[in-house]
Formats: C-alpha cells, structure tokens, sequence
C-alpha cells in the first residue's frame, strides 16, 4: 500500500473497511466521523442526566452522592464536545483525542454511575467501579494534555 498515492490509500481503506465483517460498533469506531458523533451524543445524554440528577438532588434529595455525581456528568459532557471538537481540527492527533474523549466519557460514566447506584440503591455498581472511573477519567486528561502538547510542537516545527 505505500506505493499508492494517498487519495487511493484512502479509498483502499474504505472499501476494507466497508467490506470486512467487522461488528458495526467497530466500524463506527474506525471512521473518524462517525466515532465523533457518537461521543457527541453520549455525551449529549451524560449532560442531561447530568441536569436530572442537579434538579433530583436540589428538589427531591440532599444527598451530596447525587450532587457530586451531577457536576462531574455536566463537567466532563462538556469537556467530552470540547475534546471531539479539537479532535476535528487536530488531524495527526484526531484518532488519539477521540480516543482520550471516549475515556474521559467511559471513566465520567463509571464514576457516576457508581455514585448514582450508591445514591438510590446504599449498594454499588460493582466493586471498584468509582475508583477504576476515576483512574479512566485521569487518563483521559493526561491524554488530551499530551495530544494537545504534540500538536503545539507540531505547529511550532511547520513555521519555523
């Protein structure tokens, strides 16, 4: 494949990727597109639940669990759109920031959603899940602050 121009390559891997049998969750994941509008609309959702739980928490109960749960849902569904934002513009970068979105995404989702569980039911989600989320979600940053850095060191070498 490295004798072939780029447009080609390109529609080489298109059509492998079109026509290989692979689950279509990862196709999804394998088309830059597609992965980003996926990420976008789970954490479209994470943001609303993010606001249920805010209203539950201010009107229905004082359980600081839910409170806590609610801020770090609104917090990272936001930084969640911010990251495939960036993702989009960063092109060497795009897959590996889609990808520190998607842990940020999955890490906000286990955290939460032990603290929601633990919250309404006094039980957990399952063993070390908030702090396995908590783990994903360090992760997710540190990846998002590297791929940034690559990407201002990047820049910083193509104008010079």
């Amino acid at each position: 494949m490295c004798g072939f121009p780029l447009a080609s390559r390109s529609i080489l891997l298109k059509r492998r990727l079109a026509s290989s049998c692979w689950p279509p969750i990862v196709k999804c994941f394998m088309q830059i597109e597609k992965w980003a509008s996926f990420l976008v609309a789970l954490a479209a959702v994470a943001g609303a639940a993010g606001v249920t739980e805010a209203a539950y928490a201010a009107h229905g109960s004082a359980n600081p669990l839910l409170q806590t749960s609610s801020h770090f849902l609104l917090l990272h569904a936001a930084a969640v759109i911010a990251v495939t934002g960036f993702a989009q513009s960063f092109q060497p970068a795009s897959r590996f920031l889609l990808l520190t979105g998607s842990l940020l995404l999955l890490g906000t989702l286990l955290f939460c959603g032990d603290l929601s569980v633990r919250a309404f039911t006094s039980t957990r989600l399952f063993p070390m899940a908030a702090p396995l989320g908590g783990t994903t979600m360090i992760a997710g940053w540190l990846g998002t602050a590297i791929a940034a850095l690559f990407q201002l060191r990047k820049s910083r070498t193509s104008h010079v």
